[in-house]
């Protein structure tokens, strides 16, 4: 019996960003429920879920190996070839994927886009960006964001980077033994 990794999502985290920790918990419970065992990649399994004095929790099982922070330098090349490909499929599998339950869970990928855009907009004003750059590069998003609203939408990780990325060695051969942190999953398109 493998020990366990417990999740503790803070009520109190994130509350100046578009994150609602609540929100968080439900993504993260029923995408890590949805893909267990379907992208080619091992991810944690989920062995129970609630909440407890007002925090979500999510007790997952623990997976093997190291970061691929920790491993990146020791893996030959062509390996980190092949493992970066798996990492690609396994993500075409998860976007390929429709989970119903996630529909509805935070804001829409519109209504995120608009708020990215201002705060994006507010950001370069702050810092002094030329006024005409601003202007330009405004009216190309705006013109985006409509022809994006039209997209499908599928579940994504949102937060793929080498320390969510187990990997193993077997003799001289690398494996990639898992993707985990599913905090930050939502649906875009």
């Amino acid at each position: 019996d493998r020990p366990h990794a417990v999740i503790h999502v803070d009520r109190h985290a994130d509350e100046g960003r578009l994150r609602q920790p609540e929100v968080v918990h439900d993504r993260q419970r029923l995408l890590v429920d949805a893909v267990e065992g379907k992208l080619g990649l091992p991810t944690p399994p989920l062995e129970a879920a609630g909440r407890l004095v007002g925090w979500g929790y999510l007790v997952m099982g623990r997976l093997g190996g190291v970061s691929a922070r920790e491993a990146w330098p020791e893996i030959p090349r062509p390996q980190q070839a092949r493992l970066l490909g798996e990492l690609g499929a396994a993500l075409a599998r998860l976007h390929a994927r429709r989970i119903p339950a996630l529909e509805g869970l935070g804001p829409s990928w519109p209504d995120l886009l608009t708020r990215q855009v201002t705060r994006w907009r507010a950001g370069q004003l702050a810092q002094d960006a030329p006024p005409a750059w601003i202007a330009q590069a405004s009216a190309l998003l705006e013109r985006m964001l409509p022809g994006l609203a039209d997209l499908p939408v599928v579940p994504v990780h949102a937060d793929v980077t080498h320390d969510h990325l187990l990997e193993e060695r077997h003799g001289d051969a690398w494996r990639a033994s898992g993707l985990i942190d599913f905090a930050d999953a939502t649906q875009a398109p």
